[in-house]
């Protein structure tokens, strides 16, 4: 999603000569680069931000009983995510691809084109207020519920998402007789990432029926007496 963006800016600076030569080489690759380490790094910070990170979760309920809910996830790696990016910011653009003073490059241009872009968007609309105010109740009951009393118990991560999705189709859109999501939109969802997700819970549930995970942990009894960074390698 982010990659035709980062494409159409890089484009745009160097139409506008904003920078030029080694410079723009820089910005370039650094512009690229920062979408492929970020969506790594943003696909870690929360539970629903990457398929394996809800795959791991649904292993861990169905399998140990264990329920990790969106908070406790993001007490983990948002910090983790969070100083990752930092670091990624500085090596890209103090490192590894430092743009040097644009005067002494002879660059011209302005960023007054961002404006310009920005402005061409107009106003924050209607449909867009009720699309943020349906994510962001959804991500405010994540992280609420786990620390209302038993309420948490009852109500899990994934009956919140599905009702913050159900929300869209009740909110009434700015065309008239439509609502925020229509049916037909449902049609250009990747089903098949879904199809995946519920795939690895079939495959985790057989291998508990089967008693190839009991198998599977007596054969790795034999990596008891091992150091942990030989087991951690072997795993991996």
């Amino acid at each position: 999603m982010m990659l035709p963006v980062a494409i159409a800016l890089i484009k745009e600076v160097k139409e506008k000569n904003i920078l030029t030569g080694d410079n723009l080489q820089h910005f370039s690759k650094s512009i690229l680069l920062s979408v492929a380490y970020a969506a790594t790094i943003g696909g870690l910070a929360t539970i629903v931000a990457a398929v394996p990170n809800a795959v791991l979760a649904g292993i861990a309920y169905e399998q140990l009983g264990r329920t990790v809910t969106f908070v406790e996830w993001f007490m983990f790696a948002g910090p983790v995510a969070i100083l990752m990016l930092v670091v990624l910011y500085f090596y890209l653009t103090r490192m590894a691809f430092k743009i040097t003073n644009n005067d002494e490059e002879g660059d011209t241009g302005n960023l007054d084109f961002i404006k310009e872009e920005k402005a061409k968007l107009g106003k924050f609309n209607y449909n867009e207020a009720m699309v943020s105010f349906a994510f962001g109740l959804t991500v405010i009951l994540w992280i609420s519920i786990p620390f209302i009393g038993d309420l948490g118990d009852f109500i899990h991560d994934g009956a919140i998402a599905v009702f913050g999705a159900l929300l869209l189709f009740f909110i009434p859109s700015s065309k008239k007789g439509e609502r925020i999501l229509e049916w037909q939109d449902m049609t250009r969802l990747p089903w098949g990432v879904l199809i995946l997700f519920g795939g690895g819970m079939a495959i985790a549930a057989g291998f508990s029926s089967s008693g190839l995970n009991d198998h599977i942990g007596e054969i790795l009894q034999m990596l008891e007496g091992l150091h942990f960074f030989f087991i951690i390698l072997l795993l991996v």
